[in-house]
């Protein structure tokens, strides 16, 4: 699980070194799990070195803020073309524009069907007489 957590991190770095130079980018990912390996195998040689890279790696708060940040900043660059755009990556991220629209409209369509439905009920009140609006 730890090699795992760290190869994530290459993953990451690889997917934005590919943005640049895509071979680049692509020898990061390819090893990733392999150096990742490498590292795990070194700390385990020192009980305080290992005990700091699991605090860091395994917890997997890390991991979820270093790869979801990291995939937001690139879907923004991207989007400014600051680096190439990857389709395929951006919609497994779900930050193509179309995603991201659908799932705002339908956020906001949600939001308005619950505020017709108070409005619906203030609309069906103001037709009920004040004296017994008042004894409810």
């Amino acid at each position: 699980m730890l090699a795992e957590n760290i190869a994530s991190i290459y993953g990451t770095m690889g997917v934005f070194l590919a943005g640049r130079n895509q071979y680049d980018g692509m020898v990061l990912i390819s090893g990733a799990h392999d150096r990742a390996t490498e590292v795990v195998n070194v700390a385990a040689h020192n009980k305080r070195n290992f005990e700091l890279l699991e605090r860091i790696f395994a917890q997997g708060d890390f991991m979820k803020m270093v790869v979801g940040h990291g995939a937001m900043i690139y879907a923004i660059l991207a989007n400014h073309d600051r680096i190439p755009k990857n389709p395929i990556l951006l919609q497994q991220l779900g930050y193509l524009p179309e995603q991201l629209f659908a799932k705002f409209e339908s956020a906001q369509n949600a939001s308005t069907a619950s505020s017709n439905g108070h409005t619906h009920y203030a609309e069906t009140t103001a037709d009920i007489p004040q004296a017994e609006m008042a004894a409810r």
